[in-house]
């Protein structure tokens, strides 16, 4: 959000006097994180002056020579504009101004006259703003109304002495998008009393047309008709907070709703009355069509989209854009102002769907209170006044009640609260107390329990007030984290590996927490009001997510690389398990000596599970009567423990699943439940006396057919008497075939070997390996 002070300052007065660095406080202790600060540069030397004569230059017909008069002196300016005339007040850079884009203004002899300043451009004095203006604002220069203040210098009246900040608002306080709830926020911190009224006394005219509401999705709805909208033109002192809120100039008529969203946080939409057939409906989409809309692009509308209609047309996606058929124009003289409140999920689904970004769509797309709603309805009113009609409001206010546990907050927080202090900030917040029980405030929906009440109180009473508390703490009786220390253990093995940790979301949409369940999970949790579809239920597995962390990076033409994660699922009816997920989609082993490289394939993921599983003392078996045959190739087995239960899985994924994600290379997976291992005591290792005897390193190379198992190769020559160790130290592909080299470890340990001995062990090596 931007947040102007400025107009934080004409909304509530009371806070001029509250330092820029008090203010900075106050909101990161409200949760609004300040991101930058931008004090805006002020031109010097600018004054308002009086057009009293114009005419074209006799030299140049695109320039005008013009008098103007400031402070009692009168000025000859060649200007190149002319949307001004007679009489019109306008904005003078002096000789010796300089102007906010670098410029600094001098005599200047154009054409044979001399022009002793320059009337100026919006776009001169606050040049970084300069793109949200409108194009009829670029091309002329500054022209005021005339019943400006004339006590007030240019910088102030078009809000250039300005200080801007880029907040980061809480995802649950959409109100905060208001200036008027911001402000209220910011005056009860301070302790200062801001009221916001949304009483509507006015009487509804629902003869001037009839508006049904049909959809469970409207929370709330409100119209007026407002006449003579062509009179509505919003001066340069509004018009410049618009643009220092980075708000795009459209027309008058616009300009105005979108200053009054910016007070209020709520979203306004406007229909040309005149081009209103029959009654307005608002209700669910019962067959899919198409809409033109306001940017003359056609949208699709599906069958339970929110949409408002008339007795002919549709005449917008309710919450998201409207339609060109009932939009304002240039030839509108009586609107019919929509004041709405509708389901904040349905809202985000289809701008989702339609790839919609509108102001309207991103506001709605988060809840606001209805009180928010007929806030705003009430603040529509009062701005067109006598013009303005009421037609209708529709509502359900609705107020939390929460049991009042204020005096037990000091218990939660671990502090002394001081509790008149509290309530008389929760009074100003908007809260009502009584000795049981709390009524949340109206325009707030993120208020659910006491907890929440606390946490507002802690607004107040900021961490930095917070006295240091020592922590109690016994090194003595500290103890391993052993569950933490197995991941770890896991981590580090497949990173040295070459393969990359990912971390991804828990929340996923319903689908895809439930796909690929290897292990008949079953039931995942849901939640309640999530934020969006796609994050409404714990996930049961980790597969979906890496394969669109595949999907991701190779859209986005980034190498794609081996990874794995290790995650916490948490389905109902089952104790937290601890999943590990590895997506092997490239070669493990490249080769030292030249450029060749194995392929990724089923005897090398098993090589790979076999060393993890001997380095987490884990002990397997493999079983083919545990299969997922919807999920991997022919190449798929089961892992067994020791208590015959199936604790993983390994295979080539399919490639109906690959075409899903995009991917084309060949995928294998492992996927182990790794929960029952965490907390098992670490094997004891027995320390032996380091050997005197140096190792006997022999190297031999074999050719290998794609269905052997290395491990059994590996295990075999280890087997041998006084080989400690065997590894492969390097590979070769010629012609499809694939050579090993084995780096073999000879010692006795407990005497040197003489040649004769080496020779029988590397014959027993070779004697083994003909056999290939």
């Amino acid at each position: 959000m931007i947040l102007s002070l400025n107009l934080l300052h004409k909304i509530s007065p009371k806070l001029k006097k509250i330092s820029l660095n008090e203010l900075c406080t106050a909101l990161m202790d409200l949760g609004c994180e300040v991101e930058t600060i931008n004090t805006i540069k002020p031109s010097t030397n600018l004054v308002f002056a009086k057009v009293l004569e114009k005419t074209k230059h006799p030299n140049a017909n695109h320039l005008n020579l013009v008098k103007v008069k400031a402070n009692q002196e009168v000025y000859e300016i060649v200007c190149g504009a002319d949307n001004f005339n007679v009489n019109n007040w306008v904005v003078l850079a002096k000789i010796n101004a300089e102007l906010a884009n670098g410029l600094k203004i001098t005599p200047r002899e154009l054409r044979g006259y001399v022009s002793n300043g320059m009337l100026c451009a919006y776009s001169e004095i606050n040049p970084e703003v300069a793109h949200f203006l409108g194009q009829t604002d670029l091309d002329g220069i500054l022209v005021l109304h005339d019943s400006y203040d004339h006590y007030k210098t240019p910088n102030q009246i078009f809000n250039l002495d300005d200080v801007i900040l880029d907040l980061s608002i809480p995802s649950n306080r959409n109100d905060l998008n208001g200036y008027f709830w911001m402000a209220k926020e910011l005056c009860a911190y301070f302790d200062l009393e801001y009221v916001i009224d949304a009483t509507i006394n006015h009487r509804s005219h629902k003869e001037i047309v009839n508006v049904r509401i049909l959809s469970d999705d409207v929370n709330s709805y409100g119209m007026i008709e407002v006449k003579n909208i062509q009179n509505y033109t919003l001066k340069w002192n509004t018009k410049s907070v618009l643009v220092n809120n980075q708000i795009k100039i459209v027309n008058n008529f616009a300009d105005n709703m979108n200053f009054l969203t910016l007070l209020t946080a709520n979203p306004l939409h406007a229909f040309d009355a005149h081009k209103i057939s029959g009654q307005i409906i608002v209700k669910n989409a019962e067959e899919d069509s198409i809409l033109l809309g306001l940017d003359q692009k056609e949208y699709a509308i599906k069958k339970g989209d929110l949409i408002i209609v008339d007795d002919q047309k549709i005449l917008a996606l309710a919450g998201i854009i409207g339609s060109n058929d009932s939009k304002i124009d240039n030839n509108t003289t009586t609107a019919y102002i929509e004041c709405a409140n509708f389901n904040p999920l349905l809202i985000a689904n289809t701008a989702r769907r339609l790839k919609i970004n509108t102001t309207a769509a991103m506001r709605f797309s988060k809840p606001l209170t209805n009180y928010v709603t007929k806030a705003t309805l009430k603040k529509l009113l009062a701005h067109f006044k006598l013009d303005a009609k009421l037609i209708c409001y529709f509502k359900h206010l609705v107020h939390n009640v929460i049991k009042n546990k204020i005096d037990q907050v000091s218990d939660f927080v671990g502090t002394k609260i001081n509790l008149d202090t509290a309530h008389t900030f929760l009074k100003r917040l908007g809260y009502k107390i009584n000795k049981t029980n709390l009524i949340t405030p109206s325009h707030r929906y993120d208020v659910l329990n006491e907890f929440d009440v606390y946490e507002d109180i802690m607004k107040k009473f900021s961490i930095q007030q917070i006295k240091p508390q020592p922590i109690n703490f016994d090194i003595l009786s500290f103890k391993n984290n052993i569950a933490y220390d197995f991941e770890k253990k896991v981590s580090d093995f497949l990173v040295d590996q070459g393969l990359f940790e990912c971390k991804t979301y828990n929340l996923k949409s319903q689908t895809q927490a439930y796909e690929f369940d290897f292990f008949n999970f079953q039931q995942a949790y849901e939640i309640n009001n999530p934020i969006s579809n796609i994050r409404s239920h714990l996930k049961l597995n980790n597969l979906n997510s890496l394969l669109e962390v595949l999907e991701y990076n190779q859209n986005q033409k980034n190498e794609l690389e081996n990874i794995f994660e290790i995650s916490k699922i948490n389905p109902i009816n089952s104790n937290q398990q601890t999943i590990l997920s590895i997506v092997l989609c490239k070669p493990l082993i490249n080769a030292k000596l030249n450029d060749s490289i194995v392929v990724n394939n089923f005897v090398t993921t098993k090589a790979l599970l076999h060393v993890l599983l001997t380095k987490l003392n884990i002990s397997y078996v493999y079983d083919t009567n545990h299969i997922v045959n919807e999920l991997y190739e022919n190449n798929q087995l089961a892992l067994v423990n020791e208590n015959k239960q199936v604790f993983g899985f390994i295979g080539q994924l399919k490639n109906q699943i690959k075409k899903t994600y995009g991917l084309n290379n060949d995928i294998f997976v492992i996927n182990l439940n790794l929960t029952s291992y965490l907390n098992q005591e670490q094997a004891i290792t027995k320390v032996i006396k380091p050997s005197v005897y140096h190792d006997i390193v022999r190297d031999v190379s074999v050719k290998l057919a794609s269905n052997v198992d290395l491990n059994d190769v590996m295990d075999n020559i280890e087997k041998i008497k006084n080989i400690r160790k065997v590894e492969i130290s390097d590979l070769y592909v010629k012609d499809d075939e694939i050579i090993y080299t084995f780096k073999y470890y000879i010692n006795d340990y407990s005497s040197n070997l003489s040649s004769e001995q080496i020779a029988v062990i590397e014959q027993e090596v070779n004697n083994y390996l003909k056999q290939f």
